[in-house]
Protein backbone atom coordinates (compact mmCIF):
# COMPACT_ATOMS: atom_id res chain seq x y z
CA UNK A 1 0.00 0.00 0.00
CA UNK A 2 1.46 3.37 -0.97
CA UNK A 3 2.27 5.63 1.96
CA UNK A 4 0.06 8.48 0.76
CA UNK A 5 -2.96 6.20 0.30
CA UNK A 6 -2.34 4.63 3.71
CA UNK A 7 -2.16 8.07 5.36
CA UNK A 8 -5.40 9.17 3.70
CA UNK A 9 -7.19 6.04 4.90
CA UNK A 10 -5.83 6.49 8.45
CA UNK A 11 -7.04 10.09 8.48
CA UNK A 12 -10.49 9.13 7.17
CA UNK A 13 -10.85 6.52 9.93
CA UNK A 14 -9.71 8.96 12.61
CA UNK A 15 -11.99 11.74 11.40
CA UNK A 16 -14.98 9.40 11.62
CA UNK A 17 -14.55 9.64 15.42
CA UNK A 18 -12.90 13.07 15.70
CA UNK A 19 -13.70 15.62 13.00
CA UNK A 20 -10.69 17.69 14.09
CA UNK A 21 -8.18 14.84 13.79
CA UNK A 22 -5.13 15.60 11.66
CA UNK A 23 -1.95 13.80 10.76
CA UNK A 24 0.90 15.21 12.82
CA UNK A 25 3.74 13.17 11.30
CA UNK A 26 4.58 10.43 8.83
CA UNK A 27 7.89 8.60 8.76
CA UNK A 28 9.48 5.50 7.34
CA UNK A 29 11.84 3.62 9.60
CA UNK A 30 15.24 2.82 8.11
CA UNK A 31 15.66 -0.35 10.17
CA UNK A 32 12.71 -2.27 8.76
CA UNK A 33 11.04 0.02 6.19
CA UNK A 34 7.87 0.19 8.32
CA UNK A 35 5.57 3.23 8.01
CA UNK A 36 4.76 5.24 11.15
CA UNK A 37 1.80 7.64 11.11
CA UNK A 38 0.81 9.85 14.05
CA UNK A 39 -2.66 11.38 14.22
CA UNK A 40 -3.44 14.27 16.56
CA UNK A 41 -6.78 13.55 18.28
CA UNK A 42 -8.79 14.99 21.15
CA UNK A 43 -8.61 13.11 24.43
CA UNK A 44 -12.36 12.49 24.41
CA UNK A 45 -12.28 10.63 21.09
CA UNK A 46 -8.93 8.88 21.36
CA UNK A 47 -10.29 5.46 22.39
CA UNK A 48 -12.78 5.41 19.53
CA UNK A 49 -10.03 6.38 17.10
CA UNK A 50 -7.72 3.66 18.47
CA UNK A 51 -10.36 0.94 18.18
CA UNK A 52 -11.28 1.99 14.65
CA UNK A 53 -7.64 1.96 13.53
CA UNK A 54 -6.99 -1.41 15.17
CA UNK A 55 -10.01 -2.92 13.43
CA UNK A 56 -8.98 -1.51 10.05
CA UNK A 57 -5.33 -2.67 10.24
CA UNK A 58 -4.98 -5.76 12.44
CA UNK A 59 -1.35 -6.21 11.30
CA UNK A 60 -0.40 -2.73 12.48
CA UNK A 61 0.66 -1.74 15.97
CA UNK A 62 -1.71 0.99 17.15
CA UNK A 63 -0.94 2.89 20.35
CA UNK A 64 -1.80 6.15 22.05
CA UNK A 65 1.11 8.46 22.84
CA UNK A 66 1.36 11.91 24.37
CA UNK A 67 3.10 14.65 22.43
CA UNK A 68 5.31 16.21 25.10
CA UNK A 69 5.65 19.43 23.11
CA UNK A 70 1.97 20.31 23.20
CA UNK A 71 0.41 17.80 25.63
CA UNK A 72 -2.00 16.46 23.02
CA UNK A 73 -2.81 12.78 22.53
CA UNK A 74 -1.75 11.13 19.29
CA UNK A 75 -2.78 7.80 17.84
CA UNK A 76 0.31 6.12 16.46
CA UNK A 77 0.00 3.51 13.69
CA UNK A 78 3.05 1.42 12.81
CA UNK A 79 2.44 -0.61 9.67
CA UNK A 80 5.07 -3.30 9.04
CA UNK A 81 6.63 -3.51 5.61
CA UNK A 82 5.08 -5.85 3.04
CA UNK A 83 7.69 -8.57 3.62
CA UNK A 84 6.88 -8.77 7.34
CA UNK A 85 3.09 -8.63 7.10
CA UNK A 86 2.63 -12.36 6.32
CA UNK A 87 4.68 -13.26 9.42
Amino acid sequence: MAAEAFCNRVLERAQAHDANAKISSVSRRDLDDATLVRVDTSSASSLGVLNSLRNAWPLATVTLVENLLNGRKEAQVLLPNEREQPE
